[in-house]
């Protein structure tokens, strides 16, 4: 699901039978993206969007983050495994 293409909130889950390795698990994750930003900013203050630099910035580059993490029972290896990334881009 996202908001305002800046917040993206994410979830799953993997359920095994136990006949074929009981791995069962949830993950959630959480991501925001600098370019979904300016878009808001552009929709809510025109005279911000009409500023070159603004302009310039929105169109030619974004930044997001994301972060997402395993949840399984005690014991599992993957329980509290943890992601965390950092994208620029240039356009």
């Amino acid at each position: 699901m996202n908001l305002g293409e800046f917040v993206y909130i994410r979830g799953g889950s993997y359920a095994e039978s136990p006949d074929f390795g009981n791995r069962n698990y949830t993950t959630q994750g959480l991501g925001i993206r600098l370019g979904g930003i300016f878009k808001a900013i552009g929709v809510t203050a025109p005279e911000a969007a009409a500023d070159d630099t603004f302009s310039f910035l929105s169109r030619h580059v974004d930044i997001s983050f994301d972060h997402a993490r395993y949840k399984s029972g005690e014991g599992h290896p993957l329980n509290g495994t943890k992601f965390n990334s950092l994208s620029f881009v240039i356009r």
